[in-house]
This record gives structure tokens, sequence and C-alpha cells, in this order.
């Protein structure tokens, strides 16, 4: 009886709540849910992608859109990869749709090419970074498979990760 009831006061819960942020998702070839967005005023897509547990750059874009790079201590894969070296970047701004937050917050980066270069992929969508559940657990993130669409409320306080301060 509790957990039944949870779930419903959970869903409740979440029925009430008003979605200011709608963005629209475009589904690749495999069934893959990809979005615009904005780094520092450099235009991307990203894969939306609730198994990820950071969000990350690839290594290209993050080139045109943040300016200085540093080795970074996290070690990230994916599936059918080994660890992969990251490093990271200070973000200043993000901007999914008309949803925008702004930094500074450390950003990952991780070079994609394996996932972008592999033949299947070639005929669909090039992810330019991949919008991970840190990100979208911060923001409240909501996805709404039969809209098709993305959707934050109000902007938090804080998002993903403050950047390290020297000495730290």
């Amino acid at each position: 009886l509790a957990p039944t009831f949870l779930l419903l006061a959970s869903v409740a819960l979440l029925s009430s709540c008003t979605f200011n942020h709608h963005v629209p998702m475009t589904q690749d070839d495999f069934g893959l849910n990809f979005v615009p967005v904005r780094v520092n005023g450099h235009p991307g897509v990203f894969l939306v992608d609730t198994g990820a547990s950071h969000t990350v750059l690839d290594h290209r874009f993050a080139r045109r859109c943040l300016t200085s790079l540093t080795s970074s201590n996290l070690r990230l894969a994916w599936l059918g990869s080994k660890d992969s070296d990251t490093k990271e970047g200070i973000l200043s701004e993000i901007q999914i749709g008309n949803y925008v937050q702004r930094g500074p917050s450390r950003a990952h980066v991780l070079n994609l090419d394996a996932i972008n270069q592999a033949p299947a992929r070639l005929r669909t969508l090039r992810m330019d970074g991949i919008l991970g559940a840190d990100f979208l657990i911060a923001h409240g993130a909501l996805i709404d498979y039969r809209d098709g669409s993305l959707q934050f409320n109000a902007a938090p306080d804080g998002w993903m990760e403050p950047p390290r301060l020297p000495g730290r």
C-alpha cells in the first residue's frame, strides 16, 4: 500500500507542475533524441541521454566554444569503450531552446569521434555533446516522449559542477 501511494502521489505532484520551457527534440534513425544547444553562444546539437552520468562536450565543439581546456581526473567510458581521458573547461552560458543558464560552470570534454564516426551513425545527426543525467536532474528536466519535447521548470540557482578554484 505505501509504495503504491508514493507512486500515485509522485505522479500527481509531477502532473501538477508547470514546465515553462518546452524544447522540441529531433529523433534520429535509431530513435535517439537530440536538442539544439548553444554553449557560450556557439550552436550545437546534443544527445539527450538519461543513461549518461555526466554532460560532456565533444572535443571539436569544445575547441570552438571554450577558451581553455585543462586535464581532468574524471574517467568516463561508454558502451564498448575503455576509460577515456577527459579535459575540462569553463562554461559561462548554456542555452537549450529558450532555457538559459549562466555559469560559470565546469564542462567535461571528451573525444566522441568513436561514436560520431561509426558507420551506422554516418547517415544520422552528428552530436556536439551529450546532455547527461547530472544536468537533467539538477534542472528538474522532464522528457515528454508523446509530445517529443524536453521540458524544464524555472531555472535553479546553481547548475552542473562549479569551477575548481586554484589550489583545491
